[in-house]
């Protein structure tokens, strides 16, 4: 019985040290070539790129359950495992640390921070109101800016789940994650 507590002892431990190593450079060029080959489902499933437009809005168990809803889930289970993921969770959670830290770092480099962008966002509106604008114009920049809202507070909530060790990294290696990011995600290659 000790033998067996030993073992599960070590299983897990081993689990979680796995699922918290350091990112690194091998670690992040191999999520990213993941991605990559993610583009060829594109033609299969249509629908999928629509499918994950909601999912910076989710939590990340959500987020994990609408995509392995999907009918496209099975071939994207075979080409994270064949990438060399234990699972799609683990994927994920990658997914979920690389995009957290670089937010986080982003949002620390902004000059007056997150708020600033929050508040041109108001004012801009407030200023249309002020104008005299249609009203069909104003409701569809509140909706607008409403969803541009959404987004800023869920990088900023992503940006504060980042560890110190993660955004370390970021830092570091800003320049050279840009450099390799897939041009869908944000490259200028």
């Amino acid at each position: 019985m000790k033998n067996i507590i030993i073992f599960i002892t070590f299983v897990l431990v081993s689990f979680h040290s796995l699922a918290e190593q350091s990112l690194s450079k091998p670690l992040i060029e191999k999520y990213f070539s993941t991605i990559e080959k993610f583009q060829v489902l594109e033609n299969k499933y249509p629908a999928m790129e629509n499918d994950l437009e909601s999912l910076m809005q989710m939590t990340p168990a959500a987020a994990i359950n609408k995509i392995k809803g999907m009918p496209a889930f099975g071939d994207i289970e075979k080409i994270v495992k064949m990438a060399g993921y234990e699972s799609f969770d683990q994927f994920y959670q990658q997914s979920y640390r690389i995009m957290s830290s670089m937010f986080a770092v982003q949002m620390q480099s902004m000059p007056q921070g997150i708020e600033s962008m929050s508040g041109m966002l108001n004012s801009t509106l407030e200023r249309m109101k002020k104008s005299g604008m249609p009203d069909d114009m104003i409701k569809k920049m509140e909706k607008e800016l409403g969803e541009q809202q959404a987004n800023i507070d869920n990088m900023t909530a992503l940006a504060k789940s980042a560890s110190n060790e993660d955004i370390a990294f970021m830092k570091d290696n800003m320049m050279w994650l840009m450099s390799i990011m897939p041009n869908e995600l944000g490259s200028s290659q």
